[in-house]
């Protein structure tokens, strides 16, 4: 991998081959550079805002400082890739407003036409720009900043009249318009009661299908995304000059104990400390973490899934696949003797469709403070407890508590998922 940086005009990139990648990618989040990246070998995804863009060779993604994403590299396939981070004012000394190499990023909605394939002279011509970039320093010494801006801008230049020039936007899996409405809702109420509850009476949806919908094309369980986009606003509040308090009252967090340990939880510093970084000019990337926390704040049980397993460890296309899960009492108290410790498994392909539901529910002895218990798969949609592999890309998300039978300290912290590449013969 070649990392290089150019902190005098905002720009770094990497260069990434990697043999066989394993769990590589991003957790969701959003960052105030710009971001471009492009695909040249093996398979991708890219989750941006309520969309969702699986990428072939040859893609290209763009993504703007609004929008919220997270990228996903497949296993299996070797992988090459090529990703820019820049700040938008890279460009600021062209002043024509016809040819703004930056307007694709931006006149666009939010999540949407973020990918275009290339064609294979114009994704020539852009390789052969990269490489100019990565060669400058062979024959400059003097200047060789300048020379490489010079080279990156030609290249926004191109990616700017590849999107330009596409009559039709490509095909991406798009949220139903009533998660829209729901999202968009979200964005400008942060300050209101957002519980599953609420929404499915404001709204008139079904709790169970709101939440599986965000699960789908969020990759976050509802309560999960609306803490997100909660410390999201924070950030953005915090960075416009507002106190910690009123940055947590106006995101909606009704306690300020809660909000600085959620905040700190997702961005890695306190409100104070990032308020801090800002005056520094060293604004992180939003970051997510499964690192069990023991609340404090209740004497309840707190579940979370510290394990995800399948049998066989290396599956092959033909395979019978069990799951298992390996579930943490994090919390201040027992989980209820005699009721069930239930997990639930979904199984989805790389267009987000489900392609197994399963479940473990035989569990109902209590678990202990500190404790964990390996939960095996034993149930499913008539009966099956197991997968049969077929070849491809998935997605494995485990649900501890999956039915909400038992009260816990911290609802939002109840899911793992990992990916899975079943290669073919």
């Amino acid at each position: 991998m070649i990392f290089d940086e150019y902190q005098n005009f905002s720009l770094t990139y990497i260069h990434d081959k990697s043999k066989n990648p394993q769990n590589k990618g991003t957790d969701y989040h959003k960052h105030e550079t710009f971001e471009i990246f492009i695909l040249l070998s093996g398979k991708a995804s890219y989750f941006i805002e309520q969309s969702v863009y699986n990428l072939v060779p040859g893609d290209i993604v763009i993504v703007n400082s609004e929008e919220g994403h997270k990228q996903v590299i497949h296993p299996c396939n070797d992988h090459e890739s090529i990703q820019f981070n820049f700040d938008p004012g890279i460009t600021s000394f062209i002043n024509h407003p016809a040819s703004d190499p930056v307007s694709c990023f931006t006149d666009r909605p939010l999540g949407t036409q973020n990918k275009r394939n290339l064609q294979p002279v114009d994704l020539k011509v852009i390789l052969d720009l990269f490489e100019s970039m990565e060669n400058l320093k062979n024959h400059f010494r003097t200047g060789l900043e300048v020379f490489k801006l010079l080279r990156f801008v030609e290249i926004l230049m191109h990616i700017y009249l590849a999107f330009k020039d596409m009559p039709k936007p490509e095909k991406f899996s798009k949220a139903p318009q009533i998660i829209q409405n729901i999202s968009t809702y979200i964005e400008n109420n942060f300050e209101r009661d957002l519980s599953l509850g609420s929404m499915e009476e404001k709204f008139h949806i079904s709790r169970f299908y709101l939440s599986h919908e965000f699960k789908k094309y969020t990759s976050f369980g509802f309560r999960e995304y609306i803490v997100i986009k909660r410390v999201q606003h924070a950030k953005l509040l915090l960075s416009k000059g507002l106190k910690p308090a009123e940055a947590c009252s106006l995101s909606g967090f009704n306690d300020y104990s809660n909000f600085n340990k959620v905040f700190k939880k997702y961005t890695r510093v306190s409100p104070t400390e990032y308020i801090r970084n800002i005056d520094k000019g060293e604004l992180d990337m939003l970051q997510h973490a499964n690192i069990p926390i023991l609340p404090k704040y209740a004497k309840l049980p707190d579940l979370v899934v510290t394990g995800l397993f399948w049998s066989p460890e290396i599956p092959e296309k033909g395979d019978s696949i069990l799951l298992s899960v390996v579930v943490m009492n994090v919390g201040r108290a027992a989980t209820p003797e005699g009721v069930t410790l239930g997990v639930g498994f979904n199984i989805l392909d790389t267009e987000g469709r489900e392609v197994l539901v399963v479940w473990s529910d035989n569990h109902s002895k209590a678990l202990a403070p500190g404790e964990t218990v390996l939960l095996r798969a034993n149930s499913g949609i008539d009966g099956v407890n197991t997968w049969t592999a077929v070849e491809g890309s998935y997605r494995i998300v485990a649900y501890a508590d999956d039915m909400n039978r038992i009260a816990e300290s911290n609802e939002d912290n109840n899911v793992m998922e990992k990916f899975l590449n079943i290669c073919g013969d």
